[in-house]
């Protein structure tokens, strides 16, 4: 058996919104769950009870003993997360999707919803316990206070090979993809597999400084079939606008820019 450790690197906060996605954080009795009963504050299954440790005596006892549950959990991340980063600092999301999806969860598109649900709680929470004024220092000087509960956002391009789509990724924000003829996978895990045109939004944040947008065209490929892929794909940061098309025209606020040393035109698909 695997020894059960309880300083683990997930944070209470974090706990707690994977608690609360599971299961409202109440002790939900066992159900039947993918070929396997989930019990618990956590929906916690028999192989992950395991390799937790075994503690609690069984299954059902720990994962309805919300101190027990909590062990587990912990020792669980404490056991795969790093494997899974692969020695990365695991964040948030990452503990979130390996507690949905397994040893290897944090890489699986399967549990980017999960990881945003998760996400989106702890944002709310980490914002609820932020002061909302600073506090005087002893000396009755003003305190300079920074807000540092929100943890860095950054993003990233993928090209998806596989897919032959693309995905923007966040490490420590929300998530979705793109891909295909077109494919959407939203934030809350909705998917959308369909033809439509026009543009629509991937992403948005909460201060409207930030938007990806997709545009969607209709193509011709024979007389019976006249589907709508990705034609173009839109950012807007602040009053900028970058815009990079399938015909590999790429342009910031509406003028032509060049690409890896080469000179684009000016996308016929902006408006």
């Amino acid at each position: 058996l695997v020894p059960l450790i309880v300083n683990a690197g997930i944070d209470d906060v974090c706990l707690a919104c994977i608690c609360q996605v599971e299961s409202g954080c109440q002790p939900l009795g066992c159900r039947w769950d993918v070929y396997s009963n989930s019990c618990g504050y956590y929906q916690l299954k028999k192989g992950y009870w395991q390799d937790c440790g075994s503690p609690g005596g069984s299954l059902e006892a720990c994962a309805a003993d919300k101190s027990c549950a909590d062990r587990c959990v912990r020792a669980y991340m404490q056991r795969y997360a790093n494997r899974c980063t692969g020695g990365r600092t695991p964040t948030c999301r990452d503990y979130a999707r390996v507690h949905n999806g397994g040893p290897s969860g944090c890489k699986s598109t399967s549990t980017i919803g999960y990881g945003n649900r998760v996400m989106s709680c702890y944002y709310n929470l980490l914002q609820s316990q932020h002061p909302p004024q600073c506090s005087q220092s002893g000396c009755g000087k003003p305190v300079d206070c920074k807000c540092t509960t929100c943890q860095k956002e950054f993003c990233m391009f993928h090209f998806m090979d596989d897919k032959r789509g693309h995905q923007f990724k966040s490490e420590d924000d929300v998530q979705g993809q793109a891909y295909s003829d077109p494919h959407f996978v939203g934030f809350n895990n909705q998917t959308f597999d369909r033809h439509p045109t026009g543009d629509a939004i991937l992403f948005k944040n909460s201060s409207a400084q930030f938007e990806i947008h997709i545009r969607n065209q209709k193509v011709s490929f024979h007389s019976n079939s006249s589907p709508a892929i990705i034609k173009a794909i839109a950012i807007r940061v602040g009053d900028e606008i970058i815009q990079y098309a399938v015909d590999r025209t790429f342009q910031i606020d509406g003028k032509p820019h060049k690409l890896d040393g080469i000179g684009i035109a000016t996308p016929k698909t902006r408006t």
